[in-house]
């Protein structure tokens, strides 16, 4: 069965997916910034952040809940040296944000939102899980 590209559902998807796009462009930017309380913004007030570091690289153990803890620790974990840039890309068939140094991905954020607000972030910075981003092709 196929379903007609004007049909609800199709705009349903679609517009869930333009919405996290814009959701993830205002992170992209925050993270760009640096701040805490300029990533906050882009949060829902109850967000949730987990962050899978193995290990190898310092991370929360426990998952980060609200707005300003959430943000704090994703500014406190993804990198912000120079040549260091974030970009959205398509993780999984959705928006996400990946953040590389130089040609290196060092980190993989995915979302969920709640309304037009960022409610889940699941981040990878372990390195041994973005091996497969980092091949040469």
């Amino acid at each position: 069965m196929t379903t007609p590209l004007g049909s609800a559902w199709a705009r349903s998807v679609w517009g869930r997916s333009a919405r996290r796009r814009s959701a993830l462009d205002a992170l992209r930017d925050a993270v760009a910034d640096g701040r805490a309380e300029v990533v906050a913004e882009t949060l829902h007030r109850a967000v949730t952040l987990v962050v899978d570091g193995g290990g190898r690289v310092s991370a929360p153990l426990a998952p980060v809940r609200g707005r300003h803890a959430a943000a704090a620790a994703l500014v406190d974990v993804l990198p912000r040296d120079a040549g260091t840039a974030a970009t959205v890309a398509s993780v999984n068939g959705a928006p996400a944000l990946v953040v590389r140094r130089g040609a290196e991905v060092v980190a993989v954020v995915v979302t969920a939102l709640r309304g037009r607000r960022i409610a889940m972030m699941w981040v990878v910075v372990n390195p041994d899980k973005l091996v497969h981003w980092n091949r040469s092709s």
